[in-house]
């Protein structure tokens, strides 16, 4: 197809930019889900579990994420 393709010879430009954020999705997920549980460890003097289930907590949700990105329906 005429202009699809970038000036390289690949895909569109536009095809990347679903996928520039894929790091900070996944850097705010642990970085929120550690901070929570954190707050909680202090708060309710557990340390460290809540922090360390906070921290997969937040890792499960950004690989989920991720996820979602890169196999999303191309067609959407």
């Amino acid at each position: 197809m005429p202009g699809s393709q970038g000036s390289t010879g690949g895909p569109p430009p536009s095809d990347y930019r679903q996928y520039m954020g894929i790091g900070w999705v996944l850097a705010v997920s642990v970085g929120a889900g550690t901070a929570l549980g954190v707050w909680a460890d202090r708060r309710f003097g557990t340390s460290p579990w809540l922090t360390l289930t906070g921290l997969f907590l937040g890792m499960t949700a950004g690989f989920v994420n991720v996820f979602r990105i890169v196999f999303q329906d191309p067609k959407r």
